[in-house]
Formats: C-alpha cells, sequence, structure tokens
C-alpha cells in the first residue's frame, strides 16, 4: 500500500476499483479455465471513468494450474499471482 500512500483520494478509489472483479471466482471456477486467458470486468470499468481497456483484468491459467492476473490495457506489465483461494 506504500506505493499509494498520499496519493489523492481519487487516485486511491481508483487503484483499489480495478481489484474489485465484477463476477464470482472460486478454485473450481479457477481450475475450469484449463491453459485459457479470460477476460474480466473490474469495479473501475464499471464505473465509467476507465479509458479502453483500463477497468479489465487478463486471467491467464498457466500450464502449471497457477492463475496470473495482469492489466488488459498492459498485459506484458507486472502482474499478480493466484498464491491460494481464501
Amino acid at each position: 500500500m506504500a506505493p499509494i500512500s498520499g496519493k489523492p483520494m481519487d487516485v486511491i478509489k481508483k487503484i483499489l476499483s480495478v481489484h474489485v472483479i465484477l463476477d464470482y471466482y472460486d478454485d473450481k471456477k479457477f481450475q475450469n479455465m484449463r491453459n485459457q486467458n479470460v477476460t474480466v470486468t473490474t469495479l473501475f470499468q464499471a464505473s465509467g471513468q476507465a479509458k479502453g481497456q483500463e477497468g479489465f483484468l487478463k486471467l491467464t491459467d498457466l500450464s502449471t494450474g497457477a492463475v496470473t492476473f495482469t492489466s488488459a490495457s498492459d498485459p506484458n506489465g507486472a502482474g499478480a499471482d493466484l498464491v491460494k483461494p481464501v
């Protein structure tokens, strides 16, 4: 959270709203992805403030069974891996 500390509140809201997927995903749904890419909508996209692909995330099922989350607007940028479902 340190990188967004001190940012204006509207910027923080945009950043956090990208982390809210507007669909339900559980372990079984991730397992059924099997070597697929899925683009999902976030709260930021639904807000109407996103430009282009900014409010979408790309979920990629790796052959190892892991799932990676990247920005649909910058799929080569930094991403995050699903460690385990909670």
